[in-house]
């Protein structure tokens, strides 16, 4: 050749000395393209900017190179380059390469040549909002699928379409793996067919991203209300392909933890994000023998829960003081009853609050609830007693103490109790005192002697309310009252201190 090439490519063994080689040149429009017989790629190709008509063309060896051509060329009879030039065919390169890619496809047939084979799918989740909706065991993540496979029906040189190094194209023209998501809410949902593109490279490498909502379920456990930690996955497979025909792996199958990306998540005002992981589980089909790859992208969620400090705890802490103070109270004062009513009624509204913003059909009670139902059932336990307590006080009995009652509230219990002051008002014999003023007195003390043991333990005796009729076996009954005010007054404290560390 004399004058200076504009196209050449290697192509070592592409011609024989023993046999034919079939080839085909294709010109039209300023383009021209040189491949194998049978192949529709092109191996050579190029492209005139000024395009003229072609007349006539040769075949020729190259410089003292012998060789001999048959060739025939088609269009009825007249010259490709003698026709007038049509409206260009292909709008660029990028429109061309689509034409070429999609000559014989089939978007149904897996990419593969020999059909025994598995593909490999690579896939990876980038998560924007996440939410979890308790009351439907709902979890909820927008955010976008990435896929990654490869097919080598989709593969070009680059050379051949002017350098193109990257192709867009619409999803449905090309084969997808069906990939579902296990633990959807609705299993009609079919994310990879969403109205999407695919970027392809040159070696048949496909990425497709899908964007989505994904609703899937999740198994939630609320007992350590509202400080509790939710877990919650999103968990895809391929159910018609198991492991032998689609091999679903990880992006990242080196570093897992660059499978989930979370870089972009919108904070939620009630969730936090304090563990999230990705990791490939084999999980075995025992009617089909096979084993389903299946992605999990695992979340554990946090309740932000500042605001239940002054909703749940602090009322928590005021119902069960105000249910120690009305123990505190004269056993005989009716203004007890009235506390332990309102400590009720707000007991009931709380509980009812907590019905209306928790599920019903948990499987654990949460801890909340069991404190404010097992404080209600207390309260509850301590209006039955401040009935007996007042109703033996203010019915007249003709009768003091058993003696053996006597005995234990004058002993150390009573003392331990902080009652042994309460011996100047009980009767150390089977008899009851007499009354003095309202307050008991008795036959084997003077009465000077009595006025002066009653003003020094004045503020003590400010504990009952009196009238001039109490007789001495009221005042017994009443001391007896006291005594069991502050039996619950103990035991309710230690079980008061049990229910916060449990519930709390």
């Amino acid at each position: 050749m004399t004058k200076k090439s504009v196209a050449a490519v290697k192509t070592p063994d592409v011609l024989s000395s023993s046999e034919y080689r079939g080839f085909w040149i294709s010109f039209k429009n300023g383009e021209i393209e040189v491949g194998r017989e049978h192949e529709s790629m092109p191996f050579l190709h190029w492209k005139d900017k000024d395009p003229i008509h072609i007349h006539y063309f040769s075949f020729a060896t190259w410089t003292d190179v012998i060789g001999k051509w048959l060739h025939s060329c088609e269009g009825d009879g007249e010259m490709q380059g003698d026709q007038p030039l049509s409206p260009l065919e292909y709008f660029n390169a990028e429109h061309k390469l689509q034409n070429d890619l999609m000559k014989g496809y089939s978007s149904q047939i897996r990419p593969l040549s020999n059909h025994n084979e598995s593909l490999t799918v690579e896939m990876g989740l980038v998560v924007f909002y996440m939410d979890l909706r308790e009351n439907e065991s709902v979890f909820n993540v927008n955010g976008f699928l990435q896929i990654h496979w490869k097919d080598k029906r989709l593969a070009w040189n680059e050379s051949h379409y002017e350098g193109l190094n990257i192709l867009h194209i619409p999803s449905e023209l090309i084969w997808k793996p069906q990939i579902s998501l296990a633990n959807s809410i609705d299993h009609t949902m079919n994310y990879m067919n969403a109205a999407t593109h695919v970027t392809i490279m040159p070696g048949g490498v496909v990425l497709m991203i899908v964007p989505a909502s994904f609703h899937a379920l999740c198994e939630i456990d609320l007992r350590n209300y509202p400080w509790d930690t939710q877990k919650c996955s999103l968990i895809f497979y391929s159910y018609f392909n198991g492991g032998d025909r689609i091999d679903i792996n990880l992006l990242y199958d080196t570093n897992p933890e660059y499978s989930l990306t979370t870089y972009k998540l919108i904070k939620n005002n009630q969730w936090h994000a304090v563990i999230d992981k990705a990791e490939r589980v084999l999980t075995p089909d025992e009617m089909n023998y096979k084993e389903y790859p299946e992605i999990y992208f695992t979340f554990e969620l946090k309740r932000k829960s500042p605001l239940f400090i002054s909703t749940l705890f602090l009322p928590a802490i005021v119902t069960m003081i105000v249910c120690l103070l009305s123990l505190w109270m004269p056993p005989n004062c009716p203004e007890k009853m009235y506390m332990i009513i309102s400590n009720m009624v707000v007991l009931f509204m709380y509980l009812a609050y907590l019905n209306y913003i928790l599920p019903t059909n948990l499987e654990h009670q949460p801890t909340v609830v069991s404190f404010y139902g097992g404080t209600l059932l207390l309260v509850t336990i301590s209006l039955l007693f401040t009935v007996i307590t007042i109703r033996m006080t203010r019915l007249p009995k003709p009768t003091g103490m058993p003696y053996c009652l006597k005995k234990v509230i004058i002993g150390p219990i009573g003392t331990l109790l902080g009652l042994n002051w309460t011996g100047i008002l009980i009767s150390p014999t089977h008899k009851p005192l007499e009354t003095l003023n309202g307050i008991a007195t008795s036959f084997e003390h003077s009465q000077s002697s009595r006025h002066n043991e009653i003003s020094s333990h004045q503020p003590d005796l400010e504990q009952f309310v009196v009238d001039s009729s109490s007789t001495g076996a009221n005042m017994e009954w009443m001391v007896f009252a006291l005594f069991i005010d502050r039996i619950l007054f103990i035991c309710y404290s230690f079980l008061f201190g049990i229910l916060l560390s449990i519930c709390f």
